[in-house]
């Protein structure tokens, strides 16, 4: 078995803290003499998790982009990687964080400072999933068949995701976090997150920036806001109360869940003795450990099964890091020049037998993507294409496919644009090969298999691996509407 390895980072800017991890992916080829071989992620080393940093600001409202830089460069020269060898990852910016003004310019820097394929993301989605897979919570639903639930709680959010049999169903986030109010060690009120102020207010809870707290207001504003959420989650019907610290939309149902895992700053505090005074409530400056210890009680009280995470602070970037990537089939296509690729959005297209009803498909697809996506980016959108399962393609069919999808592509692109092909069959290389050979670099082609896709989708492409293979990111939002299957 040949193997090829692959090294990624993960680095995670939160609203308190930031951290970077560097793993090792190791891809096995598979396959026999009588079959296609394809290749596998057959491990995923931890090799170098950096310090814990403050995340640096300039001021409220403004990261401090030169030593987030140095910060990068330090920790990789720190875990004994050149920028050379990386090959995937995900850069990500969350809670808090991802509102400052500069967020996104600094987000996209970042990620391209960082290698040729490091992905650029901000969300809460997102932000809960990867959490999820780097805390185990993914895994051990897989393994239990099973839903686990996992509570993701920093400074300024609580992202919370349900995987069933390893799969995402649903999410929700909270502005509920150690650092959505600060504090001096005397109780003095030095910041509350604007978005809590209506919660505040709905509740009757008076706390203002200036004002002196003691330890009794900060705890009844601690367990106010760990039961709402509790009770929320729980599906309860007194859970109104959560709704205005709810950041997005909320899921159209909330699953049960199984087993519970929370991860994230705040879980790290969970095991700390019972807070006494105001002194331990105030050691980060923040309601924090008062915090911890009130989701711990709640979730008690509630019932909630709670089993132990198997990364905590960390969960997040080592999802970012070690979860990110998939690899496409082994039968690709990639003209020359048209890898890595970022942020393509993917339309989806059901492969009518019939030339005609094929046809006028085709002409509605690129109609609406034109409107929803425009031509202007080098690579406006991806077409996946989906076939009945017991469908299969003989060469000449395939022909007949290219010959109806070659005039659409050369009438809407040009030799600015490269159009992204997804096969759910084996069919990726003979098929990219007749448009490439059919459109004649106006547009470029690349064409793979083995990613499982759907519409609003949005994908990032590597370079190919041994020209065989491509490692694909996929990041996908859960609408409020819908439980479709998340994959990253």
């Amino acid at each position: 078995m040949k193997e090829t390895h692959l090294m990624s980072i993960g680095l995670d800017i939160g609203t308190c803290t930031t951290k970077l991890v560097v793993s090792r992916l190791t891809l096995t080829e598979r396959g026999s003499s009588l079959t296609i071989s394809h290749d596998e992620i057959t491990e995923r080393k931890l090799l170098y998790a950096s310090p814990i940093y403050r995340t640096p600001l300039l001021d409220s409202i403004t990261i401090d982009a030169a030593q987030l830089t140095e910060f990068l460069e330090r920790e990789l020269a720190n875990a004994g990687v050149t920028l050379a060898e990386i090959g995937s990852g995900a850069v990500i910016m969350t809670g808090e964080t991802a509102t400052k003004t500069n967020a996104e310019a600094l987000l996209h820097g970042l990620a391209e400072q960082a290698g040729a394929f490091v992905v650029a993301t901000a969300g809460s989605d997102l932000e809960a999933i990867m959490a999820g897979k780097g805390s185990g919570a993914a895994g051990r639903s897989h393994t239990l068949h099973n839903t686990v639930a996992n509570m993701d709680i920093g400074g300024g959010t609580a992202n919370v995701v349900w995987f069933q049999n390893g799969i995402p169903i649903a999410t929700v986030t909270f502005h509920m976090g150690g650092s959505v109010v600060r504090l001096q060690a005397d109780g003095k009120v030095t910041y509350v997150s604007s978005a809590i102020q209506r919660w505040l207010t709905e509740h009757g809870i008076l706390i203002v920036p200036g004002q002196s707290v003691d330890i009794h207001e900060l705890r009844v504003l601690a367990r106010c806001m760990a039961r709402v959420v509790g009770q929320f989650v729980a599906d309860r019907q007194e859970k109104a109360g959560a709704e205005l610290l709810l950041l997005g939309q909320r899921p159209p149902q909330i699953p049960y869940a199984d087993e519970w895992m929370l991860s994230g700053g705040i879980a790290e505090l969970l095991t700390r003795p019972a807070i006494m005074e105001l002194a331990e409530v105030t050691a980060y400056n923040d309601i924090g450990p008062l915090l911890a210890q009130a989701i711990l009680e709640t979730w008690t009280e509630l019932g909630f099964p709670l089993v132990k995470a198997g990364h905590m602070q960390r969960a997040t970037v080592i999802g970012a890091g070690l979860q990110s990537v998939e690899l496409s089939g082994s039968t690709v296509h990639a003209d020359a020049g048209t890898l890595p690729m970022r942020n393509v959005p993917i339309m989806k297209l059901h492969l009518q037998q019939e030339p005609v009803r094929l046809a006028t498909a085709l002409k509605d697809l690129f109609q609406q993507a034109s409107q929803l996506y425009g031509t202007s980016n080098q690579a406006p959108f991806g077409i996946a294409l989906t076939t009945e399962q017991e469908q299969s393609f003989t060469y000449k069919q395939l022909q007949v496919l290219a010959g109806q999808l070659i005039p659409q592509l050369t009438f809407h692109f040009t030799h600015h644009h490269t159009i992204v092909m997804l096969c759910d069959q084996d069919m990726a290389k003979a098929l990219g090969q007749l448009l490439s050979l059919g459109c004649q670099g106006s547009p470029r082609i690349v064409c793979i298999d083995g990613i499982s896709l759907d519409f609003g989708d949005y994908i990032d492409l590597g370079e190919l691996i041994g020209n065989r293979t491509i490692p694909v990111i996929v990041k996908t939002l859960i609408f409020p509407n819908e439980t479709s299957e998340v994959r990253l």
